[in-house]
């Protein structure tokens, strides 16, 4: 499936108030990764003479410059025409399994200076486990989301829908259902968490949460694109919502 090219966006550290999946916690996968919203990381790749293979990648800073670990990470490069006029590398996606989850980022380079930005952050959970956010929704007749609740400690707490502010998708794609929440911060950036309610019992389990720039995003409606996604949500197949 063709990916849609990124773009970059000022970026708000502030949270979404989205409920952070059992990914948010520190694993092999994520635990040497910056936050998405980090305005001073940019990154460099060396790739192979047919632009085809990563073989290196580095985080760089005003005054530092790290190299990365790449073990147990696949690439993906798109090639195209950058904004120079040359035929080089537009953008990387890069997917690593971590202990309990699979997690996939974007990152490109249009103007062809040869730093990407990342633009895409997503993080899929492959093993169920108590901390996974458990949500109870009720619907309108037409299937929009009326009300959310959250299980916090035990309890389910009334979760205060703005639709100013929030974007909830209540839909039916390939036999899976799905709610999706998407958030838009001050600066642009979304935030959005997945869920599935596989069982039938009402309680909607999160399997994936992420952050975009733009990328797999309905800028028009301000939520995700679920179709762009549905490929990297496999990984969570195990989990029973």
């Amino acid at each position: 499936m063709p990916r849609p090219q990124p773009f970059s966006a000022p970026r708000d550290p502030s949270a979404s108030g989205i409920t952070p999946a059992e990914t948010d916690r520190p694993s092999p996968g994520n635990r040497e990764h910056p936050p998405f919203c980090d305005d001073d990381l940019l990154y460099t790749f060396t790739f192979s003479n047919d632009l085809q293979t990563v073989e290196g990648m580095s985080r760089v800073t005003d005054s530092t410059t790290q190299v990365l670990d790449l073990t147990g990470s696949i690439f993906e490069t798109i090639v195209g025409i950058n904004d120079l006029g040359v035929q080089a590398v537009l953008s990387v996606e890069q997917t690593r399994t971590a202990t309990r989850s699979s997690d996939v980022r974007i990152y490109s380079d249009s103007d062809g200076d040869g730093k990407y930005v990342e633009d895409f952050d997503l993080h899929v959970a492959t093993t169920a486990t108590p901390r996974l956010p458990q949500h109870q929704f009720t619907f309108a007749d037409d299937g929009s989301v009326l009300t959310d609740q959250r299980l916090h400690h035990g309890q389910w707490s009334s979760e205060t829908i703005d639709s100013t502010e929030e974007v909830y998708q209540h839909l039916t794609l390939d036999g899976e259902t799905y709610v999706v929440k998407t958030v838009q911060d001050s600066d642009g950036d979304y935030h959005f968490e997945i869920l599935r309610d596989d069982n039938g019992d009402g309680i909607w389990t999160g399997i994936a949460r992420g952050e975009s720039s733009g990328v797999y995003v309905d800028t028009a409606a301000d939520r995700l694109n679920l179709v762009g996604v549905q490929e990297y949500l496999s990984a969570a197949d195990s989990i029973v919502g």
